[in-house]
């Protein structure tokens, strides 16, 4: 199977090789690296990359929304954007373009690939053509604001590709949170969903599904061992936050 290509523009040397790095590592191809706006819309003509990581602040007359702005009009692909500057005007203007992701800088390691698919699968649904069917729309209740997931008694429907999978609740092992993405664990597999932990957590009438860290939710009937400072999930280590662990310890003696 090909790799996805992907274009960098970043004008800090040392973070652009790190981040090419990281790309690399994940399976990705870094098809080039560039530190101004025209080098970027270049390289694209060049050689057309699957998805572009654009840090906003770049060396040049065009800033990293700029140059988006000149890629898309160029050729449609999705659109990263690389920030330490997450001010509202920024946003507004990012916004305009349509981004498919934002990073804020620094990033972790969870929060890069999770970038990375978010971004691909949003945009294949675009290109593919997101407006479903009659029968889907009665199946899939795409009418929920932001791809929520939604729930019917003890299933859970989540936005997966052009559709929504169907989970037990008590597949559910454990969820985590970053920015504005969740990471859900379960017996089938993992789901990255572009809400809050708080959001997705206010969803879910899930009783079981406990907050134990400010980026961590565990099922209860889930957790094989407790220690001090963390839960086990199988061989799966979960943090546990000081002000949680309280709260942790009030439900465990209610079960």
């Amino acid at each position: 199977m090909d790799k996805i290509n992907v274009l960098i523009l970043e004008d800090e040397i040392i973070v652009a090789e790190t981040l090419a790095s990281d790309l690399e590592s994940l399976g990705y191809n870094v098809t080039d690296i560039v530190d101004n706006g025209p080098d970027a819309l270049a390289s694209v003509e060049r050689q057309m990359p699957d998805i572009a990581l654009l840090d906003v602040q770049v060396i040049g007359d065009w800033d990293g929304i700029e140059t988006a702005s000149r890629i898309v009009a160029h050729q449609s692909i999705p659109i990263i954007y690389l920030t330490a500057h997450a001010d509202s005007q920024t946003v507004s203007r990012a916004r305009a373009t349509h981004p498919a992701a934002f990073l804020v800088k620094p990033y972790n390691d969870r929060e890069l690939p999770i970038a990375m698919e978010l971004a691909l699968d949003e945009f294949r649904k675009k290109e593919d053509g997101s407006s479903p069917s009659t029968s889907e729309t009665t199946t899939t209740h795409e009418e929920t604001p932001s791809g929520l997931p939604f729930q019917l008694n003890d299933v859970v429907f989540i936005k997966a590709g052009a559709g929504r999978k169907k989970i037990k609740l008590t597949d559910i092992l454990w969820v985590d949170g970053s920015n504005n993405y969740v990471e859900l664990h379960t017996l089938s597999g993992r789901f990255v969903l572009s809400h809050t932990l708080k959001v997705f957590l206010e969803t879910i009438n899930l009783p079981q599904l406990v907050r134990i860290h400010k980026s961590h939710a565990v099922n209860l009937d889930r957790i094989d061992n407790v220690s001090a400072d963390k839960v086990m999930v199988g061989d799966h280590p979960i943090p546990i936050g000081r002000t949680y662990r309280d709260h942790l310890m009030k439900h465990l003696r209610l079960l």
